[in-house]
């Protein structure tokens, strides 16, 4: 009636004063939490009508505040109204804003992202939203959380497990909970994104530390706990992650023991590869000349050419294009480099194709 409109007028008006008032809202928690409290005893309609009047790009610690209040009334369409207002990145209000009640009331937002009541509109942010909120949670709510990386997809479980291992690095007690839950997912491929990121981060003082992480993580790996058809890309994702900490021959010698009749290379380990042979060519291309023939030698000797074209060490691309068994890689290969040389030393290239004649 007449009086809940005016009391909900009075309300609005109220919360503008305060946020006009403030130096700056943001980091105004008195202003903060007396307008958290006006928009406490509005209804779902009267916090819409008070949103669609904001400027969420000059007002966004305003426009989180009366989103926040109103995702907890009636979320799909608040989600719906955040997500369409226009503010760098977009989706960004919606994001921190479902972050935000998902941070308070965990098992409440991260039930209604599975919900029917979730906007099918929304559908290509339900991932990016779950996400938001599991990368924060292992420390409020580690049963939870882990819980809901278990029924994530394969995706989503993924980005979650990089970022606690990038978050948790430093904290053993931390890492070892999320080692224990990694090998129990039923994916072996969330422990290989969880040993990416713990072994990238891991402190620089503790090597030792490191390295008995590593025997560990060989002792899994080799137990036969990864089923057949995860190996390579579980195994190749623990090399890569040696790689980066510089314990690149160890790791690439017991790569090589497993795997030598892989004829492909994963890709955290292409890329590993790469990175290894741009920083570092002369010891790459020396443990690769070390390297009895097999179809995964091949393989990396093809992952090592774009960083050596970008050095402009075409002759020894061509060494590594010259030992490349696999006829059909070696055609391809072949074409990579004529066509790269060609471009940076026409005459040199020429030397090389008229060099290949008669052999």
């Amino acid at each position: 009636g007449p009086a809940a409109a005016e009391h909900a007028a009075d309300a609005v008006r109220r919360v503008t004063a305060l946020a006009r008032s403030s130096p700056n809202l943001r980091w105004d928690p008195e202003a903060t939490a007396r307008i958290n409290e006006i928009l406490a005893g509005l209804s779902a309609a009267d916090l819409a009508e008070l949103f669609s009047g904001i400027d969420a790009l000059s007002d966004q610690t305003l426009a989180s505040l009366v989103g926040r209040a109103w995702i907890a009334k009636d979320p799909a369409a608040a989600l719906t109204a955040l997500n369409a207002k226009a503010g760098p990145p977009p989706g960004w209000l919606a994001t921190v804003t479902f972050l935000s009640w998902g941070l308070d009331e965990p098992a409440t937002a991260l039930g209604w992202l599975d919900s029917p009541g979730f906007p099918a509109a929304l559908a290509d942010q339900r991932e990016k939203l779950r996400v938001s909120v599991l990368r924060m949670l292992a420390e409020r709510d580690f049963a939870l959380a882990t819980d809901a990386v278990r029924k994530a997809t394969p995706e989503s479980a993924a980005s979650v497990l990089q970022s606690w291992g990038g978050l948790y690095a430093e904290d053993p007690g931390m890492r070892s909970q999320l080692v224990d839950f990694a090998k129990t997912t039923g994916r072996a491929e969330d422990y290989a994104y969880l040993n990416v990121a713990l072994l990238g981060r891991w402190p620089q003082g503790d090597a030792v530390g490191m390295l008995n992480y590593l025997v560990d993580l060989r002792g899994y790996l080799e137990s036969g706990a990864v089923p057949a058809g995860s190996r390579p890309f579980v195994d190749g994702a623990a090399v890569a992650a040696a790689m980066m900490r510089e314990y690149d021959r160890p790791a690439l010698d017991w790569w090589m023991e497993r795997h030598a009749n892989e004829p492909a290379v994963p890709q955290p380990l292409r890329e590993a590869i790469s990175a290894w042979s741009e920083q570092h060519p002369d010891k790459a291309l020396q443990w690769l000349a070390e390297q009895p023939a097999s179809p995964q030698r091949d393989a990396l000797a093809t992952t090592t050419l774009p960083a050596l074209f970008k050095l402009g060490k075409y002759p020894q691309a061509a060494d590594q294009v010259a030992q490349i068994a696999d006829a059909t890689l070696k055609q391809q290969a072949s074409q990579r480099l004529d066509a790269s040389w060609s471009i940076a030393d026409p005459g040199a290239a020429a030397q090389w194709r008229e060099s290949l004649k008669g052999k």
